[in-house]
């Protein structure tokens, strides 16, 4: 499947391998990004390729099966992504403009005295 000239999602088959009358052949997709010769500067143009694995194709007395392969990793990568974007966009409280100041006043206030004290000149 191409994506323009430069994204392309492939399928390929691996080497199969026989035991008795099973045949096992891996089964891979790779997504390949190709660098435009502009940012080469003219010069051999590469590609990033990223491979996974994706399944198995089975062949026993006669029948296909395909089982696949679930990449636990990349599921956990996704859930750590998605925790983290939830606990940037979490509303947090609001802090009224002097809560929490370490003041001699908020430090009375603490107390639980909750009037201000002065000292007066006799």
């Amino acid at each position: 499947m191409h994506f323009g000239r430069w994204v392309e999602f492939r399928t390929t088959l691996g080497v199969p391998v026989s035991a008795g009358d099973v045949t096992v052949t891996p089964r891979a997709r790779a997504l390949i990004v190709r660098l435009p010769p502009a940012l080469t500067r003219g010069r051999a143009a590469g590609a990033f390729v990223w491979n996974r694995p994706d399944g198995l194709r089975v062949e026993r007395a006669g029948r296909v099966e395909t089982i696949p392969i679930v990449d636990v990793m990349r599921l956990a990568w996704l859930l750590l992504a998605l925790a983290a974007g939830a606990a940037l966009l979490w509303p947090r409280p609001r802090r009224r403009p002097n809560e929490g100041a370490a003041t001699a006043t908020g430090a009375v206030r603490a107390a639980g005295t909750g009037r201000r004290h002065r000292m007066h000149r006799i």
